[in-house]
């Protein structure tokens, strides 16, 4: 009515493509869902210990490592808690099944959720001269979870433990290189590569194996070639159709491409406007890493820079940034459903910030910057 939006789900229809007006799909659709919080809702919260060395090597060469052992608990997730009981939903039947509560889906919001992560990092820096500098690090990490996000739903709603397995940031190899290159008439020259292993997902069989009307049920391994129904694919041969009891695949059993990129900036920094203060530039100094560049840590923006031009009171700053200069093509995470005709492929491009994030996706991009900086 242009105010509120109903949505309505029919179980087995046999009427699409040709989709019925609302006053007849009215009579057909399941009981509404409810959404609400979990009355035990609080606030999740990571337990984090670091241990790290620092060392300056020959050739003033500084190379620092830190292992990072993380723990969080009560993350955020949904469950339907009146779904309908074990063994009383036959699949591909249009039963509702035995629920604890009268009427539909109750989906609620938990704090239930558990992490364990362990990332190993190793920084690497050189300054050769006033004109070269060098950067560099790795990062190797773990990551299994029972939780995605607050709307992630575990496949069984009655038991979780399956769904341990790895998270979505279980990205095993990060690797950034990048430096800043002083070169004539007062440019500067940033190359920035970044590179990454791929990100897990999840495999699903695209039914709604425990109506719930969630279609997030996963297969299991095939016993053989010649079993009915078996699909085979780049990722193994798996049994679509296992029943609800059966031992399915792990969660985010695929695994997505890598990443890699090269970055490039060239930027002109003009100062004017007198010497700062003598206070002003301590205070600066205290802030710049000796290599003219910013960089994120793992997992962080892409690039970040700055210019200096002495001890300038104002400085105006023209940079042209390339980015993924070489326009290396790097797919998205696959499609995970095996009911989906494009299954295991990729429809979107991933983005350097994060391989789940598609809104900064691309091939080659030119920006043209302008900073002012005081």
């Amino acid at each position: 009515n242009g105010v509120n939006q109903r949505q309505y789900i029919v179980q087995n229809p046999n009427f699409f493509p040709n989709v019925l007006p609302p006053a007849q799909i009215a009579g057909m659709h399941l009981s509404p869902a409810l959404q609400q919080m979990d009355a035990h809702l609080r606030a999740p919260y990571v337990f984090q210990t670091a241990l790290g060395v620092e060392r300056q090597l020959p050739f003033k060469l500084v190379v620092s490592s830190t292992v990072n052992l993380m723990r969080g608990v009560h993350l955020l997730r949904s469950r339907d808690i009146n779904a309908p009981l074990p063994g009383t939903y036959p699949a591909g039947s249009p039963q509702l099944g035995t629920r604890p509560y009268p009427g539909g889906d109750i989906f609620s919001y938990e704090s239930a959720g558990l992490l364990k992560e362990s990332l190993w990092i190793t920084n690497v820096s050189r300054r050769f001269s006033s004109r070269l500098n060098v950067f560099g690090w790795y990062a190797y990490g773990h990551a299994r979870s029972d939780t995605d996000g607050p709307g992630f739903f575990p496949v069984n709603q009655y038991n979780v433990h399956p769904d341990f397995g790895r998270a979505a940031i279980d990205i095993r190899h990060r690797m950034v290189v990048g430096g800043s290159i002083a070169a004539p008439f007062g440019f500067m020259l940033s190359p920035f590569l970044v590179a990454r292993s791929g990100a897990p997902f999840d495999i699903t069989t695209g039914t709604d194996v425990y109506g719930t009307t969630l279609f997030n049920a996963r297969p299991a391994f095939a016993n053989g070639a010649s079993q009915s129904g078996v699909l085979t694919t780049g990722f193994g041969a798996f049994n679509p159709n296992p029943g609800v009891n059966a031992v399915t695949i792990p969660r985010n059993y695929g695994q997505g491409p890598g990443y890699f990129a090269v970055n490039l900036r060239l930027s002109r920094t003009f100062g004017f406007g007198g010497e700062k203060s003598a206070h002003s530039a301590k205070v600066k100094k205290s802030k710049d890493n000796g290599t003219g560049l910013l960089t994120s840590a793992p997992g962080g923006a892409e690039e970040s820079y700055h210019d200096s031009a002495g001890a300038a009171r104002y400085t105006l700053t023209f940079a042209v940034i390339a980015r993924n200069l070489l326009n290396n093509v790097n797919p998205g995470i696959p499609v995970g459903s095996l009911a989906s005709p494009i299954f295991g492929q990729s429809n979107w491009l991933a983005s350097g910030y994060n391989p789940n994030n598609a809104a900064e996706g691309d091939n080659r991009r030119i920006q043209f910057q302008i900073r002012f900086g005081f």
